[in-house]
């Protein structure tokens, strides 16, 4: 239980091949509104990177907000799994983020409102799953990630200066200024 509103910054978080690296199960009984944000950081393996499972119980308080934006989600069996309550108080923003190496690299129930774009699919068994959408400027090379953790975009590759400012986090997972328009993904290009 404890609080519903959970921010993850900054964060390197490993999952294993039977857990969620970071997930969010809203089963709480009160009427709590509940969020989740995950920026800058980065999710490495698990069977999901990052999950959102909810009840479908009447008793549920109808609000559910998840953002991701700027993370870097590398070696998963489903990069993003999100699933949404059904009412159009579910929303989902996913903008800015590298899935990379997954299997699915975007799974959605299609339950809920659904905006993202301008995050980077590369190197996935599949890309989407479900309801799951890429959305019109999404970004399907190579970012040239370095061996590093948190790995590093190539500078000129194709997620360098290749997000969506509106979902400009002000700095990476290093502190480091973002761009304008900043990088896809943990960190910026140096």
């Amino acid at each position: 239980y404890g609080d519903p509103n959970t921010v993850i910054e900054r964060c390197v978080v490993h999952g294993t091949s039977a857990a969620a690296a970071i997930y969010l199960y809203d089963y709480s009984y009160n009427s709590d509104a509940v969020s989740l944000t995950v920026r800058d950081s980065t999710i490495i393996d698990g069977s999901w990177g990052i999950r959102t499972a909810v009840t479908s119980s009447s008793s549920r308080s109808p609000d559910q907000r998840v953002t991701l934006t700027n993370n870097t989600i590398d070696g998963a069996n489903y990069g993003i799994y999100a699933a949404g309550r059904g009412s159009t108080s579910s929303h989902f923003i996913i903008y800015n983020n590298v899935l990379i190496n997954n299997g699915w690299a975007f799974y959605f129930n299609g339950k809920g409102n659904m905006s993202n774009d301008y995050n980077l699919y590369y190197g996935n068994s599949s890309r989407f799953s479900g309801s799951a959408t890429g959305g019109a400027n999404r970004i399907t090379s190579d970012p040239g990630l370095s061996a590093d953790t948190p790995p590093v975009p190539t500078a000129g590759g194709s997620a360098d200066g290749a997000g969506h400012s509106s979902y400009n986090t002000g700095s990476d997972y290093w502190t480091n200024p973002r761009s304008s328009p900043p990088s896809i993904g943990a960190v910026e290009p140096h």
